[in-house]
């Protein structure tokens, strides 16, 4: 390109000069040994077909190529099942079923729920034939409530029962805690729920495994509580609702407040319980439930069992003399 001028005027007397041009564009000669490839971003799956008129027809052309690719998936997956002889789930892992063949038929009412549950409802479980639960726990921290409510499950159903000890806690374990529980004969091979009680440390409190291939562990005192409330009736959340809800905030006050709060947090909820026992025996209902089963271990645990409040007092020594509470209350001597 030529140098380019720029006319200035410098002065009065209009005088020129001249400056260097800014940039110079070269023609560059292409090189005839280049050769033509397809972009590595396009995909011939998803090309706008020429043919087609209409986005409908592309679109339909899309749907046909991705059921064509699952259905290659799918011949994959089944021959990698074939060659490792990995069996094909019949059941979601979510779907619940009820066990058969129950040798003690439950009561019509439950005692630990207080809710009116169906006539022969049986627990319910994720796999298999047995319900098999293993309950990590940390020998410093004895959950009362849980020991409560194994027993229960005991009376209801056939339960093999056995204690372990974990190499986290090997040679700590006391000797009362060793064989805490024992089947008393039962076979497991006879059993409808298998219960394996764990001594190990944990950081979070009791945890519960069901099927560890399918569910992570559950974790904390009350939730696993919860969980084997429903073992004993599975329909406690149906048959009344507001009642279940009262409960769970009860739960959530043993658990949130006295188990895991603070000095003031605990006074509070213990002066909450004394207001909401009044001139009531039980917190919910004419007998003991899973509400003061699980107050009940909260506030021994946290140490507020000592020096409480007249109705928290009262409804302390019910408990002492109820038969629920007998081999926890041997836990506290």
């Amino acid at each position: 390109m030529a140098a380019s001028t720029t006319s200035l005027q410098n002065g009065p007397h209009g005088e020129m000069y001249t400056i260097k041009p800014f940039q110079i564009v070269e023609v560059i000669d292409m090189p005839n040994v280049m050769y033509n490839m397809k972009s590595y971003y396009s995909s011939t799956d998803y090309k706008e077909d020429s043919t087609a008129n209409t986005p409908i027809a592309n679109l339909e052309k899309r749907h046909d190529d991705v059921l064509k690719r699952l259905e290659q998936l799918q011949s994959s997956v089944s021959k990698l099942g074939e060659k490792y002889q990995v069996s094909k789930a019949t059941e979601p892992a979510i779907q619940a079923k009820v066990l058969e063949g129950t040798r003690k038929p439950p009561p019509v009412t439950s005692q630990l729920t207080g809710s009116r549950g169906t006539s022969g409802s049986k627990p319910m479980f994720i796999s298999g034939n047995v319900v098999d639960l293993v309950i990590n726990v940390d020998p410093s921290k004895i959950p009362l409530s849980l020991i409560i409510m194994c027993e229960r499950l005991s009376e209801q159903f056939t339960v093999h029962k056995s204690t372990y000890s974990h190499s986290s806690v090997s040679g700590t374990v006391p000797d009362r805690l060793q064989n805490l529980l024992t089947s008393n004969g039962i076979k497991r091979g006879d059993s409808q729920v298998v219960i394996n009680f764990v001594w190990k440390k944990v950081a979070y409190g009791p945890e519960l495994i069901v099927d560890p291939t399918r569910q992570t562990p559950i974790q904390g005192e009350v939730n696993v509580a919860r969980y084997l409330a429903r073992l004993l009736n599975p329909s406690w959340d149906q048959d009344d609702i507001v009642r279940a809800t009262q409960q769970d905030e009860l739960l959530d006050l043993a658990q949130l407040q006295i188990l895991e709060g603070n000095t003031k947090e605990r006074a509070a909820a213990v002066k909450s319980l004394n207001s909401l026992l009044g001139k009531k025996t039980w917190l919910d209902g004419e007998s003991p439930n899973i509400a003061d089963i699980c107050c009940w271990s909260a506030v021994q645990q946290s140490g507020q069992a000592s020096g409480p409040p007249a109705n928290v007092k009262k409804w302390l020594t019910s408990c002492s003399q109820h038969k629920f509470f007998e081999t926890a209350l041997s836990m506290l001597s």
